[in-house]
């Protein structure tokens, strides 16, 4: 954290930061497709997450922002005179891009057959091993104020119920009653096990879990 500086300074200093880190990533880890993205973190504003394409989609691969003004205020320091920067790199993600791993969930895994594939010293490609079918479910809920409402608060909320169980979730429709003044949110969630195939009753079960906690966790009104 920089002792004297205004404000206008450190945020270009914090652009010229940014540009570093990218011309890293371009030259260590040759991505060359990658964009900025504003996004939502509770201790900084503007907040922002460095996304590169990487097996036909875009991946997260850091976070970042400015240190919001009152957190300085809560750490006896004035945010006229100081600027904090703030920053957290996925180190699992960067070796997603590295070994060619596809879902980091595998990381989690004690299966040697994925073990077995990596030496130290050594950089080699993942090479795929069998694995078990997914099954999807939806789930739709109404908000009443679609600036209030976090996605990623959702998906944090999804993985604190089901874990790895997850393989991913995306958002498959948006609707507004404009009579009402309210917004319905429809998200897919694919479940799946690396090591066996899951069973419906499994399947049902989190999916039962994720929606009692929901409208409590999140203040929603589930459809």
């Amino acid at each position: 954290m920089p002792k004297k500086s205004s404000k206008k300074t450190s945020k270009v200093c914090w652009w010229v930061w940014c540009g570093k880190r990218v011309k890293y990533y371009r030259e260590i880890l040759k991505i060359t497709n990658y964009r900025w993205c504003d996004t939502y973190f509770p201790f900084t504003e503007p907040s922002f997450e460095l996304e590169c394409f990487f097996n036909t989609k875009y991946v997260e691969m850091l976070g970042c922002g400015i240190v919001h003004d009152q957190v300085l205020k809560n750490a006896n320091r004035d945010p006229s005179k100081v600027c904090g920067w703030a920053f957290g790199v996925g180190i699992d993600r960067w070796a997603m891009k590295l070994f060619d791993i596809p879902d980091i969930k595998i990381f989690w895994s004690t299966d040697a057959r994925f073990l077995r594939q990596f030496n130290k010293d050594r950089v080699t490609k993942f090479i795929e091993y069998g694995s078990h079918p997914s099954c999807y479910k939806d789930i739709t809920f109404w908000i009443e104020n679609p600036g209030a409402f976090c996605e990623t608060e959702f998906f944090e909320l999804a993985q604190s119920v089901s874990g790895d169980l997850i393989e991913s979730i995306s958002c498959i429709d948006t609707y507004e009653d404009k009579k009402k003044q309210k917004w319905s949110k429809c998200f897919r969630i694919s479940y799946s096990n690396r090591d066996r195939t899951l069973t419906n009753e499994e399947i049902n079960k989190e999916y039962e879990n994720l929606r009692k906690c929901l409208p409590i966790s999140l203040n929603v009104n589930l459809r």
